[in-house]
């Protein structure tokens, strides 16, 4: 079977394109600083260390909707059940959700298959979760075996099992379709969720969303109750990603919500077809998301040097003609120029007029020698 990597159609790229352009509008750009304006002003491209603090400010001041690349989304043909990212954003893992059921190791960039697990057995249902461990390493598969939770250790990106439980991490809890596993040499803990469309964790564990069954999400930290937001209308599947600071809804209509709880900020990607699963990588540089049309959607994160040229033109700054001082500058030069042009042109016309009399001046000499040189002529004859 031959997979094709393609760019989203113009059809699917202005799917949502009002909803896109009403979040923009919708902003309101915060006030920058002199420092922050002026960096801007001078942006070339380079990030220097020392200038970290500036930066990382301005980043926090570009809107969610410029931040990811909602108008080029890359497709991937294939019918997931299950997906997963790797911390890099470099390995996508999917499995069909068929019985019995296989893994696919998927290159990012390229699009092209590297690998293919064999069938896992016979199996009652297909895999129903996929997660990378933090280091991305081994990846995590659960299945169901007799109603009871079976899981598998892999090695990422090469779909060969590792065995019993070769690796480091173990199995520790399994309650109510999630299982926490720690690692003996780290001590990290791993919290791994099926998809649902009324509960998510973070991979951290600290941070969970449950449906209130009403209108709202409820938001838990350490099991407390921080806050709560506005329900999606018709929400398949719910994701966190891995500290648990951006909140992702797909919606049964299409169309993905990327809810950033630290700048408080929405995004509306758009997409065709019911979303089933959704994952994110621990970076946040990458999001996919498995639609019931067969295709996966991959949706990158602007660089973020190209953000900052973006957060620039946003508020219409310009390497020349930036702020009160550099157009002052510029048009002090050019009004010397203008200056310079004039008196040029003043001398040139100077010159001009010099030369025509010298001309005028050399015609009448001439001329009063041809005029004595006839008198004499005549008063000889």
């Amino acid at each position: 079977m031959k997979y094709v990597y393609v760019f989203l159609c113009c059809v699917t790229c202005n799917l949502l394109s009002m909803d896109v352009e009403a979040q923009k509008c919708a902003y309101r750009l915060p006030v920058l600083s002199d420092q922050e304006r002026d960096f801007l002003i001078t942006f070339d491209g380079s990030m220097p260390a020392h200038k970290k603090e500036i930066i990382d400010s301005l980043l926090s001041k570009v809107p969610e909707h410029c931040q990811w690349s909602e108008h080029s989304p890359l497709l991937l043909k294939f019918s997931a059940g299950s997906i997963a990212l790797n911390p890099s954003g470099m390995v996508l893992a999917l499995s069909r959700g068929q019985s019995p059921d296989k893994l696919y190791f998927f290159d990012v960039d390229t699009g092209i298959l590297r690998s293919e697990s064999e069938k896992i057995g016979t199996r009652e249902a297909g895999i129903s979760s996929l997660n990378f461990t933090p280091d991305g390493l081994v990846l995590i598969s659960q299945h169901f075996e007799s109603y009871h939770p079976v899981h598998m250790f892999w090695e990422s990106f090469g779909g060969v099992i590792s065995g019993e439980i070769t690796s480091s991490w173990g199995l520790k809890r399994v309650r109510a379709g999630t299982a926490w596993f720690k690692n003996s040499v780290t001590g990290e803990t791993l919290c791994s969720s099926c998809a649902s469309a009324v509960k998510c964790k973070s991979q951290d564990g600290k941070v969970e969303v449950e449906y209130d069954g009403q209108s709202a999400f409820a938001v838990l930290n350490n099991s407390i109750v921080d806050h709560r937001v506005q329900a999606v209308p018709s929400a398949s599947v719910l994701c966190l990603n891995h500290d648990g600071s951006l909140f992702i809804i797909g919606t049964k209509q299409g169309g993905i919500h990327v809810q950033d709880f630290n700048k408080n900020t929405h995004v509306l990607l758009p997409a065709r077809g019911e979303i089933r699963a959704l994952a994110i990588n621990k970076n946040n540089t990458v999001l996919a998301a498995a639609s019931s049309n067969g295709v996966v959607y991959l949706w990158k994160r602007v660089p973020f040097r190209q953000q900052l040229f973006v957060l620039r033109d946003l508020y219409g700054l310009n390497p020349v003609m930036g702020d009160d001082v550099t157009r002052s500058e510029a048009q002090r030069a050019y009004e010397q120029r203008k200056r310079d042009d004039e008196e040029l042109s003043a001398l040139l016309d100077g010159a001009s007029v010099k030369r025509r009399r010298d001309d005028a001046s050399s015609a009448d000499t001439e001329e009063s020698v041809e005029t004595k040189r006839l008198r004499n002529v005549n008063e000889h004859e």
